[in-house]
C-alpha cells in the first residue's frame, strides 16, 4: 500500500490562512475517519462535522433500544444538510473538517465547488486501508455495514483510488487545493498537520521516496496542472 501519496497544486497551501481551510477526510466505513476527525477536534480553532454527532444526539431522544438502522438514513441526511449550510455560509474562524467518504464523484464535485466559490481553500484527506482492515474497523466501533452496501463502496473507493494513482488527469478539474492519500498509521496526524498549517508528517516506509516530499509549500504558477508526488 502507498504510504503517503499527495497530489499538490503548484500553488502556496502553507500561505492559505486557517479561516479558509475546509479539509474533507475521506475513505471507506471502517477506514478510520472518525477516529482522525476525532484527534483534531480538541484543537483550538477546529470545527468539525462527523455524522457521528448527530447519531449520538439522536440516540438520546429517542427510545432506548431503538436500532441504529431506524434512523441511519435521518443521520446521513442531516449531516449532509449540515455540511452544505456550513460550506455555503463560507469560512468563519476556525478551520472546518467534514466527514465524507468522498467515493461518490457527483457529490464530491458539488461539494468542491461550493466550497470554492464560497471562498474556501480544500484539501481532500483520503484515507486508505485494505479491505479486511475496514472490515475490522467496523466490527471495532460497533457498525458493520451490510455487505451489498459494503460492496458499492469498495467499487466506488477502487475506482477513485485509480484515478489517482493511475497517472492520469487532475481529479475534479483541479478544484482541490491538495488531494493526499495516507494509510490510517498517519492518518490522524497528517490531519492535524493540515489543519495547523504544518508540514505533514511521513510515516517510517517512506525511506524510499528518492528526496520527494510535500511540506505544503509547493510553488510555482497557481494555474499549473497538479503534481503527483510519491512518497511511499
Amino acid at each position: 500500500m502507498t504510504a503517503a501519496l499527495v497530489v499538490s497544486r503548484k500553488s502556496s497551501v502553507a500561505g492559505t490562512s486557517p479561516e479558509t481551510r475546509l479539509i474533507v477526510v475521506g475513505g471507506v466505513p471502517g477506514a478510520g475517519k472518525t477516529t482522525a476527525i476525532a484527534v483534531v477536534a480538541r484543537e483550538p480553532g477546529v470545527r468539525v462535522l462527523d455524522p457521528d454527532q448527530i447519531r449520538d444526539r439522536l440516540k438520546d431522544l429517542l427510545p432506548a433500544g431503538t436500532l441504529y438502522r431506524r434512523y441511519r438514513s435521518l443521520v446521513h441526511l442531516t449531516h449532509w444538510v449540515r455540511v452544505l449550510i456550513a460550506v455555503l455560509t463560507g469560512p468563519s474562524r476556525s478551520v472546518l473538517v467534514v466527514h465524507d467518504p468522498a467515493n461518490r464523484p457527483v457529490r464530491r464535485k458539488l461539494l468542491v465547488r461550493l466550497a470554492r466559490g464560497a471562498g474556501w481553500q480544500p484539501t481532500l484527506l483520503l484515507i486508505d486501508v485494505p479491505r479486511a482492515a475496514a472490515e475490522t474497523g467496523q466490527l471495532v466501533r460497533g457498525r458493520v455495514v451490510k455487505h451489498p452496501c459494503f460492496e458499492g463502496h469498495w467499487r466506488r473507493w477502487s475506482s477513485l483510488r485509480a484515478e489517482i494513482t493511475g497517472g492520469g488527469g487532475p481529479l475534479d478539474s483541479t478544484a482541490w487545493v491538495r488531494i493526499l492519500m495516507v494509510d490510517r498509521s498517519i492518518a490522524a496526524a497528517t490531519l492535524s498537520a493540515i489543519a495547523a498549517g504544518r508540514p505533514t508528517p511521513k510515516s517510517s516506509n517512506n525511506s524510499a521516496a528518492g528526496g520527494d516530499r510535500d511540506d505544503g509549500l509547493a510553488s510555482g504558477d497557481a494555474g499549473a496542472v497538479p503534481t503527483r508526488i510519491y512518497l511511499g
